[in-house]
């Protein structure tokens, strides 16, 4: 039964491989390319149409084969589960307490005590004392006094002992049961289940290719405006060659190339409109147009250089470009902003392209806050002493010119610190 569905399948694969063949054959000539021939007499206007071939990505299988498919598989095993109980137990805790108890204690007071005693006092009493003189008697007062006995009190403060009954308290060592847990480990038997990978064998593609197969083919209806001023003689004749060369079918895009031509014309501008390919050709000045060695100019970092002016939130870069500048070259500015940190290393802050007309009419100067755009990272980054490594690409492009669908990029690395 394998083999016959390991056949079918190869059977099935040898089909596929047969119809992709042929769809890669059968899709139509396509017309990438047309060439507009201009005189005198012709319009300003030419109309032609290009056609390009749009083509899918089908995979198919090449081969088929034996391949191991994991899949999962619950297994069931008995194990052994730890498990932890509590186990209460009985300890007899300490604890102090005060126990009151009286005392008999022996204080002084103070009181006055008083006894009779006798003490000497000082009596005087006056007395006329008189004698005789020439002529009678004469008399005069005397003091006498002397020394009695009379009773008195004397008083002393003296201290008193008495007793009276105390209060007091002693720390007494008592005990109480209390229930602790101690956690025990225990073992009970579970029935446990494991995912398990295991693998069975399947039939699956084991080599899958892809092929290109012709899907559809867009035609471009064609329209070249020459600009007005572009008048020819009547032996005037011109020679233009547009040739497809992007593979969006929204949004087409062809080359000019002149063989031959009274005027130096170029695209001016090209768009799609209702399935109408619009070209619009514009005369320029062809000395001022890249040639090929003018690519090394282009490629100079040496001629990027910045500036920092303001303060702050108000830091702001003055670019300078010193690059020639061409009608068939456009120049985008990627700017990319760099924190360096105190220990050297850097953190990436934001980048911001720009386009180098568009900077001119800026006086080539953009602000470091409409790089980095969060007001928040702005105001944490822009401050007083930080360093800012400020890493600028000028990417030049130009379709039209001999870089073609190419590019070429000068890069300029320099540190500002913000003031």
């Amino acid at each position: 039964m394998n083999q016959m569905n390991v056949l079918s399948k190869c059977v099935f694969t040898l089909a596929m491989i047969c119809s992709l063949n042929l769809s890669a054959q059968s899709a139509p000539a396509e017309k990438l390319s047309t060439q507009i021939k201009r005189s005198a007499s012709t319009a300003a206007v030419a109309n032609d149409f290009l056609t390009q071939n749009y083509y899918k990505t089908t995979q198919f299988c090449a081969q088929y084969g034996l391949v191991d498919v994991p899949y999962q598989e619950t297994e069931y095993t008995t194990e052994s589960v730890p498990y932890t109980v509590d186990i209460p137990y009985i300890v007899s805790v300490p604890y102090t307490v005060n126990v009151p108890y009286t005392e008999w204690v022996t204080d002084y007071r103070t009181e006055q005590q008083c006894h009779s005693v006798q003490k000497t006092k000082n009596v005087c009493h006056i007395e006329q004392e008189c004698y005789l003189v020439p002529g009678g008697k004469q008399c005069r007062d005397k003091s006498v006094c002397q020394n009695i006995l009379v009773p008195a009190q004397e008083c002393t403060n003296v201290q008193v002992p008495y007793q009276h009954e105390v209060t007091k308290y002693r720390q007494e060592t008592q005990y109480r049961d209390e229930t602790r847990y101690r956690q025990e480990t225990r073992y009970r038997d579970e029935t446990v289940a494991h995912q398990v990978t295991k693998y069975h064998q399947e039939q699956q593609c084991v080599d899958t290719k892809t092929v290109k197969t012709f899907d559809h083919q867009a035609r471009f209806n064609l329209v070249v405006i020459f600009p007005l001023s572009a008048v020819l003689q009547p032996k005037d004749q011109e020679i233009l060659n547009l040739k497809l060369i992007s593979t969006s079918e929204s949004k087409p895009q062809v080359r000019l190339d002149v063989v031959s031509s009274i005027y130096s014309y170029r695209i001016k501008q090209q768009n799609l409109k209702s399935g109408v390919l619009v070209v619009e050709l514009e005369i320029y000045d062809s000395s001022a147009l890249l040639q090929q060695a003018d690519l090394a100019e282009l490629k100079k970092g040496a001629n990027l250089s910045a500036s920092l002016i303001g303060h702050g939130l108000d830091s702001a870069l003055v670019l300078t470009d010193l690059t020639k500048e061409f009608n068939d070259v456009n120049t985008n500015y990627s700017i990319y902003l760099d924190l360096i940190k105190v220990d050297g290393t850097s953190k990436p802050l934001n980048m911001k392209s720009f386009a180098r007309d568009n900077l001119k009419s800026a006086n080539m100067m953009v602000k470091l806050s409409d790089i980095i755009g969060y007001a928040q990272v702005s105001k944490t980054a822009l401050v007083y002493g930080n360093v800012i490594e400020v890493s600028i690409i000028a990417k030049r492009t130009g379709a039209n010119s001999i870089l073609g669908a190419n590019s070429v990029k000068a890069e300029k690395i320099l540190k500002v610190i913000i003031q």
